[in-house]
């Protein structure tokens, strides 16, 4: 009898433990849902990673791909409490829609296009050497969704050499799938950002394209008028504005604005 009483009291204190450490766990309260584009992933996933360990109540859940296809998403009623973008148009486009909310949009970052080849090989002195039999493939990103796509299709059509090029072209539906296509060698070269090239060892920078032959590549950033956490979107939103951020963007290549 003894036994058996001291077997239940020993039962008893470790239940009692078990329910005092998991009240003791934080269980998120918030949950954010962050639309960003793919360029912006690596530095992104980091820095919810140090919010998350700094504001326990807080959970980031990220979403990546083009910018096009995230405002669409947007469009068509996805809950996402912020929208990080790779271009100026596709914000402009949500705030036309009046799917912002203005006051929170932030600019603070830029990058530059550049031309990528597989690792090893040689680099190039212009853009009119893609047109050479060397270069059987040049990945480049869809114009219609992909803002990257479109600042490449406008260099390559004031290089006056869009349309010549038309055979060799094969597409990504991200700046990050074009990125995979030269680190695999399924394609001789690629024009993608210059913080995605500096990202994978596989490749180097064959060319920096001169920034006059395209738009300014601009990375809007706001708080969604759909948010039901819009002071933990906000919050979020200054810490990608804090020193500490903007130094690990700078490190990945990005142009921080002042």
């Amino acid at each position: 009898m003894k036994k058996q009483l001291a077997f239940l009291l020993g039962a008893a204190l470790l239940l009692l433990v078990g329910c005092g450490g998991q009240s003791e766990r934080q269980v998120p309260g918030k949950v954010l849902l962050v639309a960003a584009a793919a360029s912006l992933e690596p530095v992104v996933k980091q820095l919810a990673w140090s919010y998350e360990a700094e504001h326990r109540d807080v959970k980031i859940q990220l979403t990546t791909g083009s910018s096009g296809a995230l405002a669409r998403q947007v469009e068509q009623g996805a809950a996402f409490d912020l929208f990080l973008s790779a271009g100026e148009k596709e914000m402009e486009d949500l705030v036309k829609e009046n799917l912002v909310e203005e006051d929170t949009i932030k600019k603070f970052l830029a990058n530059r296009l550049v031309v990528i080849v597989p690792e090893g090989k040689r680099t190039i002195k212009g853009l009119d050497q893609l047109k050479n039999p060397e270069y059987k493939r040049v990945a480049v990103a869809e114009s219609a969704s992909v803002p990257a796509g479109r600042y490449a299709k406008q260099a390559l059509e004031r290089a006056g050499i869009w349309q010549e090029l038309q055979p060799k072209f094969v597409f990504g539906n991200s700046v990050r799938h074009v990125l995979t296509y030269v680190s695999s060698e399924n394609a001789e070269a690629g024009i993608v950002y210059r913080s995605d090239a500096i990202s994978d060892e596989k490749v180097h920078i064959a060319l920096e394209i001169d920034d006059k032959l395209h738009d300014p590549i601009r990375y809007p950033m706001a708080v969604l008028k759909r948010s039901k956490n819009s002071d933990a979107a906000r919050d979020f939103l200054n810490f990608l504005e804090s020193p500490k951020a903007k130094e690990k963007f700078a490190k990945a290549a990005f142009q921080v604005m002042q």
